[in-house]
């Protein structure tokens, strides 16, 4: 994929730092001030943190944005930059940054940091099913709206509708309504 294309997927950011213990208290409060900063970024969509487990300091910082390319302008802002330069000092060692692109993304929950991903068999079985009923009904809308075109056209069309469908329409809210299903809660 190109750098060009690749830039307008959404991404899901993991942010993993390990706070000096005597600084938590600290570090705390700039987290705070740092998330209020960051819901200001255009196309910023969330963030949620993971405090430690008991015995660790290690904290998990999960942001959203819209695409790649908001989210490198806001990784290189001079704000975030200042606010880096701040909780640098706080921490034991530099923290580890994993981003994920498009429906990757969107298989990325923050409430479960140890399971970064599920299983690839539910990831396929999601996807086929979400891409049959999409192809469906965009196969059966498109001769309704009286739009009668050669097969490589329409599958061109049908292809871009369903991609478009499962990246900004259908797989937000299948993988939030799977979320257990898929993470494996019920363990």
């Amino acid at each position: 994929m190109t750098d060009s294309a690749s830039g307008n997927l959404p991404v899901s950011v993991e942010i993993v730092r390990k706070v000096r213990p005597e600084k938590i208290g600290e570090f705390e409060e700039l987290l705070r001030q740092l998330i209020r900063f960051a819901l200001n970024a255009p196309g910023h969509l969330g963030a949620n943190v993971v405090r430690p487990d008991e015995g660790s300091t290690e904290y998990r910082v999960f942001i959203k944005f819209d695409s790649e390319e908001r989210f490198r302008h806001f990784q290189d802002s001079r704000g975030l930059r200042k606010w880096y330069a701040r909780i640098r000092p706080l921490l034991l060692e530099d923290p580890t940054i994993r981003v994920t692109r498009g429906l990757e993304a969107w298989f990325t929950v923050s409430e479960h940091p140890r399971h970064k991903t599920p299983r690839g068999w539910k990831i396929a079985l999601v996807t086929w099913i979400a891409v049959y009923f999409c192809v469906l009904i965009f196969v059966e809308l498109l001769p309704v709206l009286g739009i009668n075109l050669p097969s490589l056209v329409q599958t061109l069309i049908v292809t871009f509708l369903v991609t478009a469908s499962l990246q900004w329409v259908v797989m937000p809210p299948v993988t939030k309504v799977l979320r257990s299903w898929l993470f494996d809660e019920q363990r």
